[in-house]
This record gives structure tokens, C-alpha cells and sequence, in this order.
């Protein structure tokens, strides 16, 4: 079946994850919560409301630690890859692997976030991030997006 259309009041409660890729990192132990959180995954304390703890991950390196190749895809393609990559700095994100082959997606590869349209319902189109190879000569941590 078609994935359902994105309704507007989601996004916009959620703008800070879905466009900015903003996590949460907790003002006690310091730790990186994707996504953001109104508790932090690794010690549990609740975060205050005035709490401005938020963290960009666009920017950041990704290293895979999972990776599956999906064949029922809802996507356009026969065969993606999803991946699960911790970033550098804290955070882990869970994302489809973009602009490489699914089978030549490795465990420890270097991945860098990047805006992409996931798919289109009902002429509407939904986008978030996926993760796409890191060039070789790219320092770890820096910005590798190319404008697209």
C-alpha cells in the first residue's frame, strides 16, 4: 500500500527534527537523544522547559554500525538500503542510504546526512534525511553536502 500523505501539524510540532535534524542533549549527563526528546534516553532525567540543549547532526559524520537491504520497499527503487549509524559527537539515526548500491553499503562506512524526497503521496511529496556516503578526503565532522 501507498505510505500515507504528510499532514501538516506533525511536521510543524516536529520542525526542528524533521528539517534541521535537531536532537536533544540532556543538561545532566550530556548524552545526544535522536529524536529530540522531552527525557534523555541514556540516564532518563526529564528536561527542563527552558532547557535549550539542542544539537545540529546535518553537519556531522555518521559511522554505520547496521545494515539491512530492504526489497519491499515503498520506495520507487526495487532494493534499498536502511541503515543504523551512531554520529560523531552522539546520536544515532536510523535512515535509508542514498547515492550508493545497497549492496555496497559496509558496517563502518562513513555516512553524511543529506535532505532527500522519501516519496510522494497523492501529489503531495514527503522529505526527510537519508544518509549518503562521506567523500574520502572530507574531514570528519564538516559539512560534505554539495548543495543538493
Amino acid at each position: 500500500p501507498a505510505a500515507p500523505a504528510p499532514a501538516a501539524p506533525p511536521m510543524r510540532r516536529r520542525a526542528g527534527w524533521k528539517y534541521r535534524l535537531e536532537a536533544s542533549r540532556c543538561d545532566a549527563c550530556g548524552a545526544v537523544t535522536t529524536p529530540p526528546g522531552r527525557a534523555c534516553a541514556a540516564c532518563g532525567i526529564a528536561a527542563t522547559p527552558d532547557a535549550t540543549g539542542k544539537v545540529s547532526l546535518r553537519e556531522r559524520t555518521a559511522r554505520v554500525v547496521s545494515v539491512t537491504r530492504d526489497h519491499l520497499t515503498t520506495m520507487p527503487e526495487p532494493e534499498v538500503a536502511v541503515v543504523v549509524a551512531d554520529v560523531d559527537g552522539g546520536g544515532r539515526l536510523s535512515a535509508y542510504a542514498t547515492d550508493v548500491a545497497p549492496a555496497d553499503v559496509t558496517v563502518g562506512m562513513a555516512m553524511t546526512p543529506t535532505f532527500r524526497r522519501l516519496w510522494t503521496t497523492d501529489a503531495i511529496h514527503n522529505y526527510f534525511w537519508k544518509l549518503r556516503p562521506t567523500p574520502q578526503d572530507a574531514p570528519p565532522g564538516k559539512d560534505t553536502t554539495d548543495g543538493q
